[in-house]
């Protein structure tokens, strides 16, 4: 069978069920409460984390025209939360051989922009942020803290605190992330208890949702034949297929119970999930050579697996024609997709360390669906590659 980034990756044929036994509103109640106990916070779900996110601008007490620091390697969705808040996002350059910010990228914002009164921390591929020196400097100064748990759900900094539980969150449930509703998210927050006005999801994005998991099903499988790939091509050409990027920020909307109660029972194995992440990441990083990884961190719950090599493209299409499909890459500009660059006030040069992180990033699969046997599979043929690079 072909391997995959995405397209389902987080679902096995078990997951079909779901389309038949995930209408009770009793089991979305017993999510929000599950929440709620876990993060010991308020809770209110949202159809995307984009949406999380901006809830969490709007319910702080920053005014509109503040600035916000961000990753300086993040996606276009945390900058449509900001700018839909009304808001100034600052880009912080990563850390060398990071994919986060650290305290002195902070700190040396901080000093020089009086507006800076948030931060928003990414913890990204799943990779711990420094949280407890940027809580503290964030505190002191009086900066409104986010965590943004788009990819990291279930993963705990080195002080032994998880994420979310540190200050005000955006959780995502989208498309192979590691709670995978297909669609959805989650505003966790402390404060004063408050109804947000949302609006209906539409049936028409219901039913793309609802079918995906069968979709993508059949695509992952008949794809080596040929079957799969006809049918991925004629569902996107019907945009059948939900699209992770639609929709905006400030377009808060319910998800179904069905997308809910989805994320409860992917919540439920989380533990395991995240157990199988590092599993696979441990092999990957055994068996490729130092010069392309980033270090291994115990912490990290890995949603991908990163690796930093001279010539992307020329390594995804070695590996799709070995029948490894990685081309979906988290991320390959500073503000990602590179096509929604030019819609944000990102400028060219402002983090030099993370657009060479983007410049030569590649990110390999660590989702349910990938096996040991898999992952060597995988780097063998990278070292293969490598090996004619030399």
């Amino acid at each position: 069978m072909a391997i995959f980034n995405s397209l389902g990756s987080n679902y096995k044929a078990k997951h079909l069920i779901h389309m038949f036994t995930g209408f009770d509103p009793r089991q979305r109640d017993a999510f929000v409460e599950y929440l709620k106990d876990r993060y010991d916070a308020n809770v209110q779900l949202t159809y995307k984390g984009r949406e999380a996110l901006y809830l969490a601008l709007k319910n702080s007490k920053l005014k509109e025209g503040d600035h916000v620091a961000v990753n300086g390697y993040t996606c276009y969705a945390v900058y449509d939360a900001v700018e839909a808040a009304g808001m100034v996002p600052v880009y912080l350059d990563v850390e060398e051989n990071s994919l986060n910010f650290g305290l002195a990228q902070l700190k040396q914002a901080h000093k020089k922009d009086k507006k800076l009164r948030a931060v928003i921390v990414q913890n990204t591929l799943g990779f711990p942020a420094d949280i407890a020196g940027i809580e503290k400097f964030a505190h002191k100064n009086k900066m409104h803290l986010i965590e943004d748990l788009a990819h990291s759900i279930g993963m705990r900094y080195h002080d032994g605190r998880e994420a979310g539980t540190v200050a005000d969150a955006a959780l995502s449930f989208s498309q192979d992330k590691a709670v995978d509703a297909v669609s959805g998210g989650a505003y966790v927050y402390r404060g004063k208890v408050q109804e947000f006005i949302t609006k209906h999801l539409g049936y028409g994005k219901f039913l793309k949702d609802y079918y995906y998991i069968w979709n993508t099903q059949f695509i992952r499988s008949g794809y080596v034949w040929g079957g799969g790939k006809f049918y991925n091509f004629i569902l996107r050409k019907l945009r059948w297929l939900p699209k992770p990027m639609d929709g905006a920020a400030k377009n808060v909307r319910r998800p179904d119970t069905w997308h809910a109660t989805l994320a409860f029972k992917q919540f439920k194995d989380l533990g395991k999930t995240i157990a199988h992440r590092r599993e696979i990441a441990k092999i990957y990083d055994e068996a490729l050579p130092k010069r392309i990884k980033y270090a291994f961190d115990d912490n990290a719950s890995y949603l991908r697996y990163p690796l930093r090599v001279s010539d992307p493209a020329s390594l995804i299409k070695h590996l799709k024609s070995k029948g490894i499909y990685i081309s979906d890459t988290w991320y390959e500009a500073p503000v990602s997709p590179a096509r929604s660059m030019s819609k944000t006030n990102y400028e060219s040069g402002r983090c030099p360390l993370s657009e060479q992180v983007a410049s030569r990033m590649i990110n390999l699969p660590t989702h349910v669906n990938v096996d040991a046997a898999d992952a060597e599979k995988i780097t063998e043929r990278i070292n293969q590659w490598l090996s004619t690079q030399e």
